[in-house]
């Protein structure tokens, strides 16, 4: 009998890591081998990993709003194989990890059959946030559910063993690693963290507490103090802590489209209210479930915000598929079926199948004509692109490096904080950068004294316009090659 329990166990490790390498292979159309072609985020973070390879110093040398451990498995992926391969590889590794402990949480509330149907429910969920992949929120994902899993195995218990400070070192590392990647995707484990407080509290268990905390703090301290003796080395720190936090911050300043956001959280939301009365719904799930529906509604609208919300998923749909066993709830259930059908199948299968049909006709050999017909191989390091949409996407396809650190999104840079334009200004003014890729300049309406500079200095030599895919879109995207005069 445990030998077969045993043989199961290993059975559903094998089947869960091969759908998510299968699901990873579909979806992440950025790095998959399925796909030639590259996405703008992906390749930004792509040419960020080249570029540091090659001795930049992040932050100093080349710049994203993003944290700094991203970038180490984007320079990671260069090593183990260059290009998009290195990445997927690491994606697939850690989107296993993910998947595992996915099937844990699950199991924690339902039956083995339960557990599979949560967790295809919960990969073709998450089919309609992930966009192109090798993102935080993915590389989040892992360390996410493997601090929720930990978290309700010991509240369904509640044992204050040894245990415990072991789990709070892992809460401490995982926080982070992710805090350090892009800080809001922590929101599910933070959520959660509050509520295991609380329970500490209420069960008078404060010196527990306080040991707990301790082996937290020595978790992020694991993560934080050799990050950030690598940049103080490097003479980055400054830069380090702007670029991963205060940014950000200023980032939020951007508006959007609020009614989508809640349109995105709808179907959790009534998951949530659909198992109020589930015992096991505690008051852990409950204070993540809030928390990280407030902080996905404060980012922007990008849909690949909403991935963390999948381990939540997971708890309270592996919950209510519970629930539906011992209870009549017939006009639910028809509810959430459809819901299930139409949104959460339909879109992300004609979500990837007019990527599909779309890509064969993607043709971006226009911009390697550009680019080796009127740039010299000498002057290619000599070379920025400003205010193109595919800048990421150029820069890996022509495996270039740019001339200067803010040399991707300036649109959304300069509209955060406008000392990034004047300093783009002020290098421009005293560094002659012999070429530069944009879109038509004319056609620009948020102008500064970057645009007018590159207008007045510059002369446009050559242009093209390619395909590009943006979920099920397909749009043309102009790219203008300009000279020094």
């Amino acid at each position: 009998m445990v030998e077969g329990k045993k043989t199961n166990k290993i059975l559903d490790f094998i089947i869960i890591i091969l759908l998510s390498a299968l699901w990873i292979t579909v979806f992440s159309t950025s790095t998959s081998p399925l796909y030639n072609n590259y996405e703008d985020d992906s390749a930004i973070f792509i040419t960020i990993g080249q570029a540091m390879k090659k001795g930049y110093i992040l932050y100093k040398d080349i710049f994203d709003h993003k944290g700094p451990i991203l970038f180490f498995i984007q320079e990671l992926g260069q090593i183990i194989k260059e290009g998009r391969t290195g990445i997927f590889i690491i994606q697939v590794v850690l989107f296993a990890v993910n998947s595992v402990f996915l099937f844990k949480i699950a199991k924690l509330f339902t039956s083995r059959k339960g557990a599979y149907l949560t967790f295809i429910l919960s990969l073709i969920y998450l089919s309609n946030y992930f966009e192109e992949g090798n993102l935080t929120e993915e590389f989040s994902l892992p360390f996410i559910s493997i601090c929720i899993y930990i978290a309700l195995k010991w509240f369904m218990n509640k044992e204050y063993t040894k245990k415990i400070y072991i789990y709070s070192a892992i809460y401490g590392i995982s926080i982070g690693i992710i805090s350090l990647m892009r800080l809001n995707n922590a929101a599910p484990i933070v959520g959660m963290l509050i509520g295991l407080i609380i329970t500490f509290i209420k069960d008078k268990k404060i010196k527990e507490l306080i040991r707990c905390g301790v082996s937290f703090l020595i978790g992020i301290g694991i993560i934080y103090i050799p990050i950030v003796l690598y940049f103080i080395d490097k003479n980055a720190l400054n830069e380090m802590i702007y670029a991963t936090f205060i940014h950000n911050f200023m980032y939020l300043k951007l508006k959007d489209n609020i009614f989508l956001k809640f349109a995105n959280i709808f179907f959790i939301v009534l998951l949530l209210i659909l198992n109020k009365k589930n015992k096991k719904l505690n008051l852990l799930i409950t204070i993540s479930t809030f928390i990280t529906c407030i902080v996905v509604l404060l980012g922007r609208n990008y849909a690949h915000y909403f991935i963390i919300i999948m381990p939540l998923f997971t708890i309270l749909l592996a919950n209510y598929i519970e629930i539906l066993k011992n209870v009549n709830q017939k006009f639910v259930t028809y509810i959430v079926v459809v819901f299930v059908i139409f949104l959460e199948c339909i879109i992300p299968c004609l979500h990837i199948l007019c990527y599909s049909a779309y890509k064969e006709n993607i043709d971006m050999s226009s911009i390697d004509s550009l680019i080796d017909q009127n740039i010299p191989d000498e002057e290619k390091n000599s070379f920025l692109i400003f205010y193109n949409s595919i800048s990421g996407v150029i820069y890996s396809r022509e495996n270039m490096l740019p001339a200067y650190k803010y040399s991707f999104t300036q649109d959304n840079l300069f509209k955060s904080n406008e000392k990034i334009m004047i300093e783009m200004y002020e290098y421009l003014k005293t560094n002659n950068i012999k070429w530069i890729i944009s879109c038509n300049l004319e056609d620009i309406t948020y102008r500064n004294e970057v645009t007018d500079y590159i207008e007045e200095n510059y002369k446009l030599i050559d242009s093209t316009s390619v395909d590009v895919v943006d979920i099920i879109d397909l749009h043309h995207v102009d790219v203008c090659l300009y000279e020094i005069r």
